[in-house]
């Protein structure tokens, strides 16, 4: 099974996520508006290192902000922002945040993709990685359906499959939509959670 995504601040587990970098002795913070009372910001952190025990500064390594999915692959932290037809995609070592960290970013114009099989080289090395967005050229012979794709990368091989299931039957546009998945390689399956829709399983 591939990584947990998160989809900050909707999808999110602080603890989980804190969990799985606190080996590396990293942790996480959330700032929210002042104003509205939402978290607006996610921040990496990790305690300085003080001679006197009563210092408990932390530093700020990396700012995610509202509306970013992440998730965590070994020590590298993947997080990515949509669009219609585009994907704008990053990593970083989280080992290395703390010496001016080395941000590898790629965006992807899928409108100038074909849904099926294509080449594109994003450079980042991304085996099974599973999100969703919205293709505008994406057509059904119906009055009302959405327009996602699934979007799923191996290396340079750039994969887009129609969410028929989801656009056909849709739901509420800007309301309802597709947020995370997890891939099964073994058994072909992706496993999905939205907004304020149910859980689904998509078998590929």
């Amino acid at each position: 099974m591939t990584p947990e995504q998160y989809y900050f601040p909707y999808f999110f587990n602080q603890k989980e996520l804190n969990k799985s970098i606190r080996k590396i002795g990293l942790n996480t913070l959330v700032k929210f508006d002042i104003k509205t009372k939402m978290a607006k910001e996610l921040i990496i952190t990790k305690k300085r290192d003080f001679k006197f025990f009563w210092s408990s500064e932390e530093k700020n390594l990396l700012s995610i902000p509202f509306g970013t999915s992440l998730m965590i692959n070994d020590n590298e932290i993947i997080f990515w922002k949509t669009e219609t037809d585009f994907i704008e995609i990053s990593k970083a070592n989280l080992l290395e945040l703390e010496n001016e960290p080395k941000i590898f970013n790629t965006k992807i114009n899928i409108s100038k993709l074909e849904i099926g099989q294509n080449i594109f080289n994003t450079e980042l090395d991304l085996n099974n990685f599973v999100t969703f967005l919205r293709k505008d050229d994406l057509k059904y012979d119906q009055d009302y359906y959405e327009n996602f794709v699934i979007l799923i990368i191996n290396k340079e091989n750039v994969e887009l499959v129609p969410f028929d299931t989801f656009n056909k039957k849709g739901g509420d546009y800007g309301y309802v939509w597709p947020a995370i998945a997890r891939i099964d390689v073994g058994k072909k399956m992706i496993y999905g959670k939205g907004m304020r829709m149910s859980d689904f399983t998509i078998e590929l």
